[in-house]
């Protein structure tokens, strides 16, 4: 399936002419947030008479290219492709897969990877790619109007803004009944009551917007959007997220209960040379299936695998990238910080992954749980049951995992 996403858009904006308001003898609207009231309002502002007899010079419509503000690997629906003789793959920089383990796959079955992508048919990015492109600064350049909203409100004011915009501008305002306004409007929108017309105008001058002007972008920047935004429109090059690549390129491994001891005493050892081996080992599994265990060796040696050597390796830290994609935990925190037997318990339900055995895993733990307090004295307890919520991740789980069984005979045949 196609990468559907168009992370390039025009846009109408709004802008206010700051010289004429503060010509009028309203500079403190222009300055910042200023205290609305009721004797200065929106009303009482277009009857200034410098507004009143300059009314068309008041405000200007363009036609802008903008990018969305927050690019994540979430928003794509990547294409599946499985690897074949003659693909040449692109790999955006920073890009979190281990070129060496491509390049010996590559050699295996008869695809290239390119320095740059003009040859290329196979374009590969993820978020730490995606990162390099995203606007750094806390974006309030321009906000998001309804378009019908925005007509009703100026009608209540006596004017009529479809005389103000051309045609074109027109079309593309009703198409997604939405103008956005830029920080000059939003901050005098802001400072001006507008509490006696009917229809308000939402342009909050400290929200963040879902676009960033692409003004605001150096040349090179721009560059490199406006060609990932031609890779998703283009039927004939494939989008693919590292994962995708990786899961094709890293050994199918799952851990079993006894790698999993075996991986635990390398880990334990004070070794380096152990630990490291242990890492590159638990970097070539199939994560989803291994991920249990693998939540495990977190839970117990996160600290010794963090202040590795191994850890800023590229394939250890293309593991970390999929199994932040995994959970949906991009800021590593299994890494850098305690993991316990609950929020494993809660990862594998929250992922349809849970088995009773997991939860097993963790009886003595849980019973212990149990005994602290002051009436661990006085009491004993007898019996643990699991609660609604999770029942549900159990049964919810068994469903999934049955559902993908099936699917994997299915492919077989």
């Amino acid at each position: 399936m196609k990468a559907k996403l168009s992370i390039k858009e025009k846009i109408v904006c709004l802008s206010f002419n700051t010289k004429l308001i503060i010509d009028a003898g309203l500079e403190n609207l222009t300055k910042g947030y200023y205290y609305n009231s009721s004797n200065f309002n929106w009303i009482n502002f277009m009857n200034t008479p410098k507004i009143q007899a300059n009314i068309d010079d008041l405000m200007n419509f363009t036609i802008e290219d903008v990018y969305m503000y927050n690019i994540d690997s979430k928003n794509f629906n990547f294409d599946q492709h499985t690897l074949q003789a003659g693909d040449d793959i692109y790999f955006f920089p920073g890009t979190a897969v281990p070129r060496y383990k491509v390049k010996e796959r590559g050699d295996e079955i008869g695809f290239k990877t390119r320095k740059t992508p003009d040859k290329a048919n196979i374009f590969v990015i993820d978020d730490k790619s995606l990162n390099k492109f995203n606007y750094k600064r806390y974006n309030t350049t321009i906000k998001a109007m309804k378009y019908s909203n925005f007509k009703e409100f100026f009608n209540q004011l006596n004017i009529d803004v479809t005389e103000m915009l051309n045609q074109e501008q027109i079309d593309m305002c009703e198409f997604q009944n939405t103008i956005y306004a830029d920080n000059s409007f939003a901050l005098i929108n802001n400072n001006l009551d507008s509490s006696t017309l009917n229809v308000r105008l939402e342009t909050s001058y400290y929200s963040p917007s879902d676009y960033v002007l692409s003004s605001l972008y150096n040349e090179e920047q721009r560059k490199v959007l406006d060609f990932l935004n031609d890779i998703c429109n283009d039927p004939n090059k494939t989008l693919m997220h590292s994962t995708g690549i990786l899961e094709q390129i890293n050994d199918k491994t799952d851990i079993d209960d006894k790698m999993y001891k075996r991986l635990n005493q390398m880990l334990e050892t004070n070794d380096s040379a152990s630990i490291e081996l242990a890492m590159e080992l638990m970097a070539n599994v199939d994560l989803k299936k291994s991920l249990f265990y693998i939540l495990l060796l977190l839970k117990d040696h996160n600290n010794k695998i963090r202040w590795s050597n191994s850890y800023n390796h590229s394939n250890f830290k293309a593991f970390r990238q999929s199994l932040g994609n995994l959970i949906n935990d991009h800021r590593d925190s299994c890494f850098t910080s305690s993991l316990g037997g609950i929020t494993i318990i809660s990862t594998l339900g929250r992922l349809k992954a849970l088995k009773k055995e997991h939860i097993d895993y963790f009886k003595e733990e849980i019973k212990r749980s149990f005994t602290y307090g002051e009436y661990s004295y006085l009491f004993t307890v007898s019996k643990i049951e699991a609660n609604e919520k999770l029942k549900k991740m159990l049964v919810e789980s068994s469903e999934n995992l049955l559902s993908e069984e099936d699917n994997v005979e299915n492919e077989s045949v």
